[in-house]
Parts: C-alpha cells; structure tokens; sequence
C-alpha cells in the first residue's frame, strides 16, 4: 500500500526540558536554581514522511545572537549560562517547504546566587568605598604624626649643622690648601709620566723601525763590500795589462781595448759603492736625529726635511708601495724636533700597515690587476683660524678609517690591529703630541687616493705648553 502525501501542516512542540540531568517541568516556562550548569532542551515535529529530511533551527534569545541550524538534530544543548531571563525558540521546514515554529516560546529564568544580585554588588561597592575613606584617613592621620616627628627632627639635624658648619669651614680650608698641593705635585707628576710614556711608545716603534733598517742596512753594506771585492779585482787585472804592454806584447791594441772596458767597470762599482755609503749615511742620519730627547724646542725647524728624515725610517715597512712626497714651501717652524718626527713616522708607519692589510684582503684591484699600494705625503703653507702655519697630511688607497670610529682611534688602547699587533697608544700619543704644540690632528678620506688622510697641522710658532720644556731629558741608548 503507498501512504498518501500529509496534508495537514506541520507543528513543533517541546518534549522535554533537562536541568543538570533532572527533568524539569517546561509549561508555563522554566525556572532553574542558581548554579545550574546545563540545559537541555528536547523538541520535535509529529509526522511521518520522511522524518529525516525534516530540518530544524533552533535560538535561545539572550545567548545566541542567531539561529542555530541544527538539520534533522531535535536536541539544544546549553552549558555555563549567565544568571538572566532567556527565551527559546524553534522552527522547522519539511523536504515540501512547509514551514512551521513553536507555538510559544519557552521563557527560561536562571536564579542567581546572591552575591550575583544587584542588591549585593551595591553593598559590596558602598563597603568598598567606606573601607577605602577609612584607610584614607588612617593614612592621613598617620602621615600628620609623621610631618610632625619629621618637623621634630629636622629642628634637631639643624642645630647640628649649625655646631658643625664652623668645623666644617676650617676642615675645608685645610683641605684645600691640601688640594692645591696635591694638584701641583699631581701635574708635575703626571707630565712626567706622559713623557716617560711619550718615550716609551716611541722606544717601541724605533724597536720596530730597526728591525727593518737591519735589513736595508746590509744591502748596501753587500754593496758595498762586493764593490770593493770586484774593484780589487779589476785593479789586478788592471796591473795584469799594464805589465804586459810594458813588456812590448804584440797585441797592445787589443789590450788597450780590454784596459778602457775595466777602467769603465772599475768606476761603475765605484758609484755602486758610493749609493751605497749615501744611503747608510742618511739612514744613520735619520735614527740619530728621531732618536734624539729634546728638552726644548727648537726654531727653524723645516718639516720638509722631517718628513725626507721619516720616510727613510719607515722605508723597510712602505718599500712595497709607492711612496710620494710632495713638498712646498714651507716656513720654519718651532717645535720639538724628535716628537713632530715621532707623529709623521707613526702616521706613515700605520699607512703601511693599512695598505698591508688591504692588500691581503684584496689582491687585486677593480681591473683584475695585482694591487699597487700608494702613499702620499703632502706639505704646504696654511692658516688656520687667521694663524699662519703648516699642514702635514698622509693619504693612501687601502680601506680608510670607517667615520663610526674616527674619534675613537684617538683614544688610548685603541686599535684596529690584530691582537698583538698594535697597542693603541701610537695615536693617542700623536694627538697629544700635536696638541702640546698648538696643533691639530684630524682624520677624513681622501677624495682622490679612495682611503684615509691624517691631517696634521702646526702653527708656525708653535705655543708649547707650559712645562713641557722642563721636563728633563730621557736617555735613548
């Protein structure tokens, strides 16, 4: 037999309402205990064709903010709801499109506890708020005890700083003739420190600077010596000729040929000898003149000839690059000699040392070719600030000095170097000499050569400070 298809339209009732697992009575709505956790709320359409395409929705006003489709789900579970008044609502549609709700929504009431009362929150509050004015004012009566015990004190502390203030005055008095002692024993002592020290560093570097003059010392001492062996030998056959054209040979043409070749050889080896001599006369020249421990300044100094004085120093470490000195007129200067020399040496010194650096980081420059380091050295006449003077600056093509640490590499213990190769005094020791001097020492980049440029710039009177020139004299063996 086949059904026939129902008619009548659908409707939607409520089964059965479950608090906290019990069940509860729905009609005329629902009133749950405060505390109660979960609800259940079973609902369902009577028909009987095709129950399951049935699709319901349910909403529970004051919790859902909308519909809950729930499909052919007949149950609505609820968890943790809020004390309040809430509303159920449901409906449904058959797989025909009828649609049906619930004739008359279920009102649920949760009763709250009665500290979630509104009456309750209102005590809680105005407790709050006495007990806050009550501390309030303890507080308040508690800090006017204590203004007054401080006011107390205070009177108290005074009379004492009055007793003590005549004690104090002439404590202080005493102490600061003490301190005026103290700062000139002070002073001296510590120039002569800075002098000791000033020697120290330079002790070192000439320590360095002769380990490298001992190499270049005994290539023309070679020269020297293998001029005079080869000269010794061609005088022998020299006289060998001569003996022989006195004895009437027959071929004293020829001889005569021979004699004018070896007297051309003999003068030769004899200008080898002397670049040789030349060059260990100015390298001895150099060390005994840099070596030197001024006790005053000198007048007339020519920095031309200071900066040929270093360069010759510095020639074991910078005869790997090319070295330029581009000299202008200069005025003579006033200055310590040794010291301005001590400055130049340690700038082109660490231009070497730079270029060294970069040439093992770069061996090969933008155009693929070995990398050839260069140093410029230029002097010339200059005013600074309206006072005439003369500028000293050191130029080359390594890396430069980044500008982040451009002042820092005038502090003492300083360095860029590796460990154990530098230590961070030659510089400070620069600057400081500079300054003594009237002077200034600045670093930048050069525009032109791509790397650093150390300024030095010394005033054609150079104002020594006071007591620099008494400073007695450190021997230098």
């Amino acid at each position: 037999a086949r059904l026939a298809v129902e008619s009548s339209p659908p409707h939607l009732v409520v089964e059965e309402v479950m608090a906290d697992g019990k069940r509860v009575d729905h009609r005329g709505g629902v009133t749950l205990e405060p505390g109660t956790r979960k609800l259940s709320i079973r609902y369902t359409s009577p028909t009987f064709i095709k129950p399951k395409q049935v699709q319901y929705q349910y909403r529970l006003v004051g919790e859902d903010p909308t519909a809950v489709k729930a499909g052919h789900e007949r149950v609505a579970y609820y968890g943790n709801l809020a004390p309040g008044d809430y509303r159920f609502e449901a409906s449904l549609e058959t797989f025909q499109g009828n649609v049906a709700k619930l004739e008359a929504p279920i009102v649920v009431t949760l009763k709250p506890y009665f500290y979630q009362t509104l009456w309750f929150q209102i005590l809680t509050a105005l407790g709050l708020i006495a007990g806050a004015y009550f501390v309030f004012r303890l507080r308040v009566r508690r800090l006017r005890a204590r203004k007054i015990e401080l006011e107390r004190l205070v009177a108290v502390q005074t009379e004492k700083i009055r007793a003590q203030k005549t004690e104090v005055e002439q404590k202080n008095e005493a102490l600061t003739r003490t301190h005026e002692e103290l700062k000139r024993s002070t002073e001296q002592e510590l120039r002569h420190t800075q002098n000791i020290l000033v020697q120290s560093e330079k002790l070192a570097a000439l320590g360095q600077l002769i380990a490298s003059i001992g190499h270049e010392i005994s290539n023309p001492i070679m020269l020297v010596t293998m001029s005079a062996e080869n000269q010794d030998r061609v005088l022998d056959d020299i006289q060998e000729i001569h003996e022989r054209i006195f004895e009437g040979a027959p071929d004293a043409d020829e001889v005569a040929g021979k004699l004018k070749g070896l007297i051309a050889e003999s003068r030769a080896l004899s200008e080898a000898a002397q670049t040789g001599s030349h060059t260990l006369k100015d390298l001895s020249s150099a060390l005994r003149t840099q070596s030197r421990m001024e006790t005053q300044a000198v007048d007339g100094v020519n920095i031309n000839d200071v900066v040929k004085e270093c360069m010759v120093l510095v020639g074991g470490r910078t005869k790997l690059f090319k070295v330029e000195h581009h000299a202008g007129a200069l005025p003579p200067v006033r200055c310590f000699r040794s010291r301005i020399g001590q400055v130049i040496t340690n700038l082109i010194a660490n231009a070497a040392d730079a270029l060294m650096e970069y040439r093992d980081l770069n061996p090969l420059d933008a155009d693929g070719r070995r990398f050839q380091g260069k140093i410029h050295v230029f002097t010339r006449e200059i005013a600074n600030a309206g006072e005439p003077g003369v500028a000293i600056s050191v130029s080359d093509n390594g890396g430069g000095v980044p500008e982040s640490i451009r002042q820092k590499i005038f502090e003492e213990f300083f360095t860029t170097k590796p460990a154990g190769q530098g230590t961070g005094l030659g510089l400070a020791l620069s600057i400081k000499i500079v300054q003594e001097h009237g002077g200034t020492l600045a670093v930048d980049e050069d525009p032109e050569m791509g790397g650093a440029r150390f300024t030095l710039w010394l005033p054609t009177q150079s104002k020594i400070l006071p007591g620099i020139e008494s400073e007695p004299a450190l021997s230098v063996p």
